[in-house]
C-alpha cells in the first residue's frame, strides 16, 4: 500500500520539479544584460571593478557582459577593436552600455548604441565629441581636499601651535604632468591649506614625476629646514612612497605617543605623510606603520555606483546626477563615486585591492 502511494505521488513530484526548473530558467533568461567595455582590465583598478560587478550581478538581477579592448582582436587598432566588442554586446541584447573608452571620441559607438536604443554611460574617461546619458568618476578635487583636511586635523591634535607666530611647515608634492586629474587634486589640497594661511607655511611645492624625484626634493627640504617639517602632502601615492623614504632616512617617521593620564600631548618629532591614490606600495607602508594617510578612490564601490546608475536609467529613465560637466558640445550629468581615508586603523579594508601586502 505504501509503495503504491509513493508511486502515485512520483508524477506530482516530477511535475513540481519541472515547473520549478522552468521558472528558474525563465528568471535567468529575463535577467537584464549590462554591457561593460574598458580599454584594459590589466590595470588593478579595473580588475577590481570587474570583480565587483561579477560578484554582485545576481544581487542586482543582471548579467554582465564584459569587453576588455586590450585582449580583443590584435589585428585591429584599439578604436576598431573597441567598436567591434561593443557591437557584439549590442547584438547579444544588452540594455545599457557602460564604457571607459579608449579615446575621448566615441561617436561611432554612440551612433551604434542609438541604433539599438541602448543608453550609454561613461566611466572615468569622459567623451568630448558627443554627450552621453551620464558620467561616473571620482571627484579629483575632493581627493586633494580629503588628504589635506586629514593632515590639518592631525597637526591640530598632535602639534598644537604654542605662539601666534608659530607655523606648521608643510611640503606639497605636485605632479609634473599637465593632465587634468593631478591638477585638480593639487587644487583640492590648496583649497584646504589656504584656509590656514596663519598656521601653515608651504615651504616647498615642487613638481615631481616619480618616487625618486620626490625622495630627492623631500630629503633636500628636510635638510634645509634641519628637520623642522611637520607634514608632506603628496598628490600621488607614488610620490608619497618617495617622501616616506626620505623621512625614514632622516629618522623622522611619524609615531605619536600619548601619556596614560588625561591623554595629554607628548612632544615628539615626526613628519606626517599623506598621499592620494592608495597604491600598493604606499598601502604596504601604512600597514608597516611607516606612512600615515592615503586617500582611496574605492574602485570596487565605484563599479557598483555605475551599475546602480545604469539600472536607474533603465528603470526610472533618470540618471542620478550630482551636477553637470561641460564638454564643449553640451553638458553631461555626472555622478561621483565614493572615496575614503586609509590609515593603519582600516588598512585591512584594502585587502580587496592589494591582498598580498598582508601576507
Amino acid at each position: 500500500m505504501i509503495i503504491n502511494q509513493k508511486i502515485h505521488i512520483l508524477p506530482q513530484i516530477f511535475t513540481i520539479i519541472l515547473i520549478f526548473s522552468a521558472l528558474t530558467c525563465d528568471k535567468k533568461e529575463e535577467m537584464t544584460k549590462i554591457g561593460v567595455s574598458v580599454d584594459s582590465t590589466t590595470f588593478p583598478v579595473y580588475t577590481l571593478m570587474k570583480k565587483a560587478l561579477m560578484e554582485n550581478s545576481e544581487k542586482y538581477g543582471v548579467e554582465i557582459l564584459w569587453n576588455d579592448v586590450q585582449s580583443g582582436d590584435r589585428s585591429l587598432i584599439p578604436v576598431a577593436r573597441e567598436l567591434a566588442g561593443v557591437k557584439k554586446m549590442l547584438k547579444a541584447g544588452i540594455k545599457v552600455l557602460i564604457i571607459k573608452p579608449v579615446s575621448f571620441k566615441i561617436y561611432p559607438i554612440l551612433r551604434e548604441a542609438r541604433r539599438w536604443k541602448v543608453p550609454v554611460i561613461s566611466l572615468d574617461r569622459l567623451p568630448t565629441d558627443v554627450p552621453v546619458v551620464g558620467h561616473i568618476k571620482v571627484n579629483e578635487t575632493d581627493l586633494g581636499r580629503k588628504a589635506a583636511g586629514q593632515v590639518v586635523e592631525i597637526l591640530k591634535l598632535w602639534y598644537p601651535l604654542k605662539k601666534p607666530a608659530d607655523k606648521w611647515n608643510v611640503i606639497v608634492l605636485e605632479s609634473a604632468t599637465v593632465a587634468q586629474k593631478p591638477r585638480k587634486i593639487v587644487r583640492g589640497i590648496y583649497e584646504v591649506l589656504d584656509q590656514y594661511q596663519q598656521e601653515i607655511q608651504v615651504v616647498s611645492s615642487p613638481q615631481v614625476s616619480g618616487a625618486d624625484a620626490a625622495f630627492e626634493v623631500v630629503s633636500a627640504t628636510i635638510g634645509k629646514y634641519a628637520g623642522n617639517i611637520q607634514a608632506v602632502i603628496a598628490s600621488d601615492s607614488e610620490f608619497a612612497v618617495g617622501a616616506v623614504r626620505a623621512v625614514q632616512i632622516s629618522n623622522l617617521i611619524y609615531k605619536p605617543k600619548w601619556r596614560r593620564k588625561g591623554f595629554v600631548h607628548v612632544e615628539k618629532k615626526g613628519i606626517i605623510t599623506a598621499g592620494v591614490g592608495a597604491g600598493k606600495e604606499s598601502c604596504r607602508l601604512i600597514f608597516k606603520g611607516e606612512h600615515v594617510i592615503e586617500v582611496d578612490e574605492m574602485p570596487y564601490q565605484r563599479a557598483l555606483t555605475v551599475l546602480e546608475a545604469g539600472l536607474d536609467v533603465l528603470e526610472k529613465n533618470q540618471f542620478p546626477s550630482d551636477g553637470l560637466i561641460s564638454i564643449g558640445v553640451g553638458k553631461v550629468n555626472v555622478k561621483y563615486g565614493p572615496i575614503r581615508v586609509v590609515t593603519k586603523d582600516n588598512i585591512r579594508e584594502m585587502e580587496q585591492m592589494w591582498d598580498d601586502i598582508f601576507r
